[in-house]
């Protein structure tokens, strides 16, 4: 039986991966509510997965994870992340554990990732990385375009015609012909059809939006450990 050790500082987020976790014959070592009976807790029993809650990991998780790893090279670790910080998010990611999932995660979602790092995968909510991907895209695509740019793009995707634009925006159409074939040069883009395609794929605007397929590969973790991200 696969041996996990639950660490969060509210006693009813333990209660409740405790209680969901056990019902799917995970073996419950150590139920821990601070740093310190994390450490002790993961060098008395050497659990094979650590999961830690984000408001115990605090702002500044590295240094906790490395003496965690300290404590048990063997033990995977699992962290919480809220899933509207971005800057977390990244430093979630950039610290090699073997998991990161949303606070707010479903308990399916939790029970998929437990799964997976125990197989030996690093695994990344999809949510969350979604999340990462449209802020690290729309940030690359904002220094790419001006303002005026960005908005027209935006209204090209949306199947607007440059007469409807030029309404819309309050600017004649000629002016709206203008941006468009600055838009094409900055991008390297030849039509409006490709700069929907474009929009579509990599500056999201609608919630029906996925950036990886069920099963895609990430990137490689440090060990050689495969990666991948389960929707």
């Amino acid at each position: 039986m696969t041996t996990l050790l639950l660490a969060d500082r509210c006693e009813i987020m333990r209660a409740g991966m405790r209680a969901l976790l056990q019902k799917a014959e995970y073996e419950i070592v150590a139920d821990c509510g601070s740093e310190n009976e994390v450490l002790d807790g993961t060098e008395r029993y050497q659990p094979e997965l650590i999961l830690i809650g984000q408001d115990l990991a605090g702002q500044n998780a590295g240094p906790f994870v490395q003496q965690l790893k300290s404590c048990s090279a063997s033990s995977r670790i699992v962290l919480f992340c809220a899933g509207g910080e971005t800057s977390r998010g990244f430093a979630a990611i950039a610290l090699h554990v073997h998991g990161v999932i949303l606070q707010n995660a479903a308990g399916d979602r939790l029970l998929q990732c437990v799964r997976r790092v125990v197989e030996g995968y690093q695994w990344i909510d999809p949510d969350l990385l979604k999340t990462l991907l449209y802020s690290q895209t729309r940030t690359t695509l904002s220094q790419d375009l001006t303002p005026r740019e960005m908005e027209i793009a935006n209204l090209v995707t949306s199947g607007l015609r440059n007469k409807q634009i030029a309404r819309q925006i309050n600017v004649s159409e000629a002016t709206v012909k203008m941006h468009l074939h600055h838009i094409y040069e900055k991008l390297h883009l030849a039509s409006r059809t490709e700069l929907a395609m474009r929009a579509q794929s990599h500056w999201p605007v609608t919630s029906s939006f996925h950036p990886i397929a069920a099963e895609a590969p990430l990137c490689p973790l440090k060990g050689g450990i495969p990666t991948e991200v389960v929707p």
